[in-house]
């Protein structure tokens, strides 16, 4: 579920924001979706997606990756009445979760997990990444270039200041767009096309077990901002409980 943020503003005339339209994946209609059983280290490119436990590896293994953004709600005010004139939702992070097969926590036997989604924005082809750390205080929500060598705008590397969170099997990360950096690769309508995701696991030092690896299929695009719900006219519809007090 998006989170909310409310905030009170007045101001001398009526604003006028048009409300983007569609909605965020769920886990049950995700962005990008993934089989069960497959991470085994096999990409996708070879057409291979079959479940082949116990050779993958659920903390490992891929189910879905959806969009979501966050947005704070700010009550417009007459100033003469103090009566709220508009109901105004704005965009303030980009939020992804990713489903696996099984919580990503406890890692063991494996050491660091590194989720991917891999996407294209104007600023560049991008991949947003959460670290899940053998220390969870090494735990982080990267944007980085898809390619080597190269950068998103004027940046290479931007760490999101918010830390990873889990729920069960369903990882979270968040992209504030007030963000100095992350403004630079997305913001309120920036379009995340040509969507994939992967997962790599790096097992502790010395294991004889080689790393498994699971890669989905292309996904649909997301547009930030386009699950929000729409502005409200409270002079037109004084009766929405979004213009109550």
């Amino acid at each position: 579920m998006r989170k909310t943020l409310t905030t009170v503003c007045t101001v001398l005339t009526t604003l006028v924001i048009g409300a983007l339209p569609g909605a965020a994946g769920t886990v049950e209609d995700a962005e990008i979706t993934d089989p069960a059983g497959d991470a085994n280290f096999v990409s996708v490119a070879s057409g291979n997606q079959q479940d082949t436990r116990p050779a993958s590896f659920d903390n490992a293994d891929l189910r879905a990756v959806w969009f979501e953004t966050e947005y704070s709600t700010a009550k417009i005010l007459d100033p003469e009445t103090g009566a709220i004139r508009r109901v105004e939702h704005r965009p303030v992070a980009l939020v992804i979760k990713f489903a696996t097969q099984a919580p990503v926590r406890p890692l063991t036997p494996w050491g660091a997990l590194r989720f991917k989604v891999l996407a294209t924005t104007p600023a560049c082809q991008a991949t947003f990444e959460v670290l899940v750390a053998t220390n969870p205080a090494f735990d982080s929500a990267e944007i980085r270039p898809a390619a080597p060598s190269t950068s998103c705008g004027e940046v290479s590397i931007v760490k999101s200041p918010v830390m990873p969170t889990y729920d069960g099997a369903v990882s979270t990360i968040t992209f504030p767009l007030a963000h100095e950096q992350v403004s630079q690769v997305i913001s309120a309508g920036t379009v995340l096309s040509q969507t994939s995701a992967l997962v790599i696991a790096s097992p502790p030092a010395g294991s004889p077990i080689p790393s498994p690896s699971d890669q989905t299929a292309s996904g649909r695009n997301f547009t930030v901002g386009q699950d929000l719900p729409p502005d409200v006219d409270c002079t037109a519809d004084p009766g929405n409980p979004e213009c109550q007090p």
